[in-house]
């Protein structure tokens, strides 16, 4: 079996960061809502647990950030290789590459318009 591609190593490191910005906002979700649930009223939660979930909480904040950075590199880093891409390239793996530059844009104008207007 022959080692991967320049450009499939770049293709496969957008799409693990595509997937894993999309887990951390999953993670954040999850995060807001068990401390909404210590936090309200009738909760037996003391308050050093009440204090861990925020702190949870805030550090799962800061990951889609940093995610969105190298997931921003990491589209650059494609589209060079995209340009430079040998003839040996499968149509496939180009469609695929370009494919996943647009998902990249997307994900990153998605999460970053919220933010923006906050």
């Amino acid at each position: 079996m022959p080692p991967p591609s320049p450009l499939n190593i770049r293709l496969n490191t957008v799409l693990r960061l595509i997937k894993e910005e999309a887990s951390y906002h999953r993670e954040l979700v999850k995060a807001r809502a068990d401390l909404e649930k210590l936090q309200a009223p009738g909760s037996d939660a003391d308050e050093y647990a009440i204090r861990q979930q925020q702190t949870v909480v805030k550090e799962t904040e800061v990951m889609p950030e940093q995610v969105r950075g190298k997931l921003e590199r990491a589209i650059e880093e494609l589209e060079t290789a995209l340009n430079s891409a040998s003839e040996q390239e499968t149509d496939e793996t180009k469609e695929k590459a370009k494919k996943a530059v647009q998902d990249g844009r997307d994900v990153i104008k998605q999460h970053s318009e919220p933010a923006n207007g906050v």
